[in-house]
């Protein structure tokens, strides 16, 4: 446990937009925590029962709006502007937290003074909730190691000073599923590791645009040139062929193909 005088406020920040039922998992999970925070909710002007879901769930003191966006980046930002605490999480509509003291571990074990932004581990689900694995690494990894081979950090299990926002900007909205990878990838090429905790944070479910291999490999790769953190023409031939045999396999494959993959970091 870190020792301080003082715990940072927080806000928790959940973007939606026409998740249905699924909404309702989320609620429950933010609602539940034990640490105290402040709720942003941005809703893409859906058209289905979660706009009323959320809206009903609003706390006094909580920040709630529902407008047209162009897609997750801007949403993020649009909530990054609404926030008014010291950090910020961010919890989709669909994604939950591990358990009711999931917010309260991962501040009380960040080393806040030392650490811009720090992550726990992420435990995956199927769209069943099915298990498939818990996402828990290394402390001994190198920073670049987080982002040389695609993503090894869920943002649902991330906190980041709202202060690094303001330094660094915000989400780049020219990405449609990379801009929290981008943003890992920026802050490390800065200097900026963060601190990697052990606790389970959040389950994340597979499935919807984040699902997409080639697409998310692209805004990868994208994002790592961008920032000049390339890798050699080798290893972004091989990992191509891997999330192309990925893509082919979506549909066929089943809960130990995504451990192998963890194992593998695919």
């Amino acid at each position: 446990m870190i020792a301080r005088v003082a715990s940072p406020t927080v806000s928790v920040i959940t973007i939606n937009r026409n998740t249905g039922n699924s909404v309702g998992r989320t609620i429950h999970s933010v609602l539940a925590q034990t640490y105290p925070f402040q709720w942003v909710v941005v809703d893409g002007a859906s058209s289905d029962d979660s706009l009323g879901a959320l809206r009903s769930a609003i706390r006094p003191g909580d920040t709630f709006i529902s407008e047209p966006d162009t897609g997750i980046a801007e949403a993020f930002n649009k909530g990054l502007g609404l926030a008014t605490a010291e950090a910020v999480v961010f919890m989709n509509a669909g994604d939950e937290f591990a358990d009711p003291n999931a917010l309260r571990q991962l501040i009380v074990n960040w080393d806040y003074e030392a650490f811009d932004w720090a992550f726990g581990a992420a435990e995956v689900v199927d769209e069943s909730g099915a298990s498939l694995f818990v996402r828990r690494i290394k402390k001994a990894i190198k920073p670049q190691g987080l982002v040389q081979s695609g993503c090894r950090v869920f943002h649902q299990a991330a906190i980041v000073k709202r202060q690094v926002f303001e330094e660094f900007g915000g989400f780049n909205q020219a990405y449609r599923l990379a801009m929290d990878y981008e943003l890992w990838v920026r802050l490390i090429k800065a200097g900026k590791a963060p601190q990697i905790l052990d606790h389970v944070v959040c389950r994340f479910r597979l499935g919807g645009m984040s699902s997409d291999p080639i697409l998310r490999w692209n805004e990868d790769s994208r994002a790592r040139k961008q920032n000049g953190m390339a890798n050699s023409w080798l290893k972004d031939l091989c990992l191509r062929f891997i999330v192309s045999v990925k893509s082919l396999m979506r549909s066929r494959v089943g809960p130990w193909a995504f451990r192998l993959k963890e194992v593998l970091r695919w």
